[in-house]
């Protein structure tokens, strides 16, 4: 869905502030044309903003396990060393 943009009322604002009509009609006509139906609506924003949390979330979730990995890594590596220098010593 995209914006909306009233054509008349904005004609008749730059016609009022002294730009002639059809110079007027024709910067209404291409604004309708070429630039609104690129502007994003409050749903398409909230849509991305959805989705980005979404993500984020993921992302988040991710790097837990990540770290979760190297830590277990980590504990499982000083174990190893540990047990190598105690059979070292004796």
């Amino acid at each position: 869905m995209s914006a909306m943009i009233d054509t008349l009322g904005y004609v008749k604002k730059l016609a009022a502030a002294g730009i002639d009509r059809k110079v007027a009609e024709a910067h209404a006509e291409a604004m309708a044309v070429e630039i609104v139906p690129k502007l994003a609506t409050q749903a398409d924003v909230r849509q991305v903003t959805s989705d980005l949390r979404a993500e984020l979330k993921q992302a988040v979730v991710d790097m837990r396990l990540e770290i979760w990995k190297v830590a277990i890594g980590i504990i499982l590596a000083t174990a190893t060393l540990s047990a190598f220098v105690q059979k070292l010593v004796k």
